[in-house]
């Protein structure tokens, strides 16, 4: 098995057909590939106006052949591949933004939202996640550039506090507690994680659920 970091123009024609086989998960269904082309795209990321990345996981010689004869010769063209040991792709875009936020917003939520306590320190009180999902909650968030965990300085007893390093440029601390602290994953038996936004982006969250 390979894997691949995937230069591609989006053809914004069919990006709103694209994005509803992701969210409906009907990638998934083409076997064998299916579970991880549908998990790389949804995480594909924005270079520019006219170019996305994701890392890829591939089986195929050629390289992507059963991808682009399903999915990617429909959706995009394909500008660049680059060969990459796992994950080493996802390390390298970490820090651009997420493609399909900047095409759709944020996704509605589906279900109810979860009971939280009404007293301080906020918890989250069902829906917690499996250990597996916190890990990978985890790991994304301390491998973002210019983020280091730390004990944080408003949470309870054990949560992983996100600071903003030294190096990073042009940063608001006076929006963050403490003027390092930006955001803090409770521990397992909860889950659930703070993080400091934009006032603006009040509306679109709570519409969001």
């Amino acid at each position: 098995m390979a894997h691949y970091l995937i230069f591609a123009k989006p053809n914004m024609k069919l990006i709103d057909e694209l994005y509803e086989k992701l969210i409906r998960n009907e990638i998934t269904q083409i076997k064998p590939l299916g579970r991880a082309m549908n998990h790389s795209l949804r995480l594909s990321r924005i270079i520019d106006e006219n170019m996305i990345v994701w890392e890829e996981e591939d089986y195929c010689n050629p390289p992507l052949a059963q991808e682009r004869e399903y999915v990617l010769d429909k959706y995009f063209e394909i500008l660049k591949i680059e060969k990459v040991k796992e994950k080493e792709g996802w390390n390298k875009i970490a820090s651009k933004f997420p493609f399909w936020l900047v095409c759709f917003g944020l996704p509605k939520r589906e279900g109810d939202c979860p009971i939280t306590s009404h007293e301080m320190p906020h918890q989250q009180l069902n829906q917690n996640p499996p250990l597996e999902i916190y890990k990978m909650l985890s790991n994304l968030v301390f491998s973002l550039p210019y983020i280091v965990e730390s004990v944080s300085l408003v949470s309870v007893q054990g949560a992983r506090a996100a600071w903003i390093s030294d190096e990073a440029k042009n940063v608001k601390r006076e929006l963050m507690w403490g003027g390092l602290e930006f955001a803090h994953i409770h521990p397992p038996y909860d889950g659930s994680l703070h993080l400091v936004l934009p006032k603006e982006w009040e509306d679109e969250i709570l519409s969001k659920g």
